[in-house]
């Protein structure tokens, strides 16, 4: 993974979240822009930071020659997701719901407990807490659903509780209660910056990647001693 050569284009470059991820990018020496959807140059690789109304320049950007989406986007509709997967047939298409490395260990504790033999017998209950600030508009978030499907992959049922207060960035809490004990895990962001990191190091994996359609966490388990460069 080398920053040589390459140059990314941030789509919603001048928000909390495309900012840094253009600064992240500039401090690994690539040349990142803030991208407007104009008629300039297309970069190799796009970075959509921005919301669900951007894809219409993502697109164009591909058809227009760029190699690379990482697409960072919540709350993306289903007609949105089927013209991502489309895209992925020509490209590499990374899809970003959570690109926080502390949600992804978290993701994979739950799979664990989900399936650990150890609860057999037990009437176990299971619960997520999202908590965003009030501006948050998705209720639950994608990181919560991800959490919940991951403990009904053990076929277990949960319960999601979204709270919207409080401070920038995010906590979500898994929740077991079994007899007489109880377990939390527990993640808290209180910067977008590490995101951002992980963001920039995935728009240099990218070219490496053949067309597809890529979940982040797949990619972090796949190229996890690449990523840590």
């Amino acid at each position: 993974m080398t920053a040589a050569g390459t140059a990314v284009g941030v789509l919603g470059g001048h928000g909390r979240f495309g900012s840094r991820i253009v600064g992240a990018l500039r401090e690994r020496g690539v040349a990142a822009h803030p991208l407007d959807g104009g008629a300039g140059p297309v970069p190799p690789v796009i970075v959509d930071a921005s919301s669900p109304s951007g894809l219409d320049t993502v697109v164009a950007a591909v058809e227009r020659g760029a190699r690379g989406v990482v697409s960072c986007v919540s709350g993306i509709p289903a007609d949105g997701q089927a013209r991502l997967r489309a895209l992925a047939a020509r490209v590499p298409v990374i899809v970003v719901a959570n690109a926080s490395v502390g949600s992804h260990l978290q993701l994979a504790v739950a799979r664990l407990l989900a399936w650990s033999p150890l609860l057999d017998g037990y009437d176990a209950a299971w619960s997520v807490v999202d908590r965003h600030p009030a501006t948050k508009r998705d209720a639950p978030s994608a990181t919560a659903v991800r959490l919940a499907d991951a403990v009904r992959s053990g076929h277990t049922d949960v319960t999601i509780r979204s709270d919207r207060h409080g401070e920038p960035v995010a906590d979500h809490t898994l929740v077991l209660e079994f007899g007489s004990e109880s377990l939390r895990i527990a993640h808290s962001v209180r910067s977008l910056d590490n995101s951002a990191r992980q963001v920039a190091r995935l728009a240099l994996l990218i070219a490496d990647l053949p067309a597809g359609h890529y979940c982040v966490n797949d990619v972090y388990e796949r190229f996890a001693a690449k990523l840590s460069g």
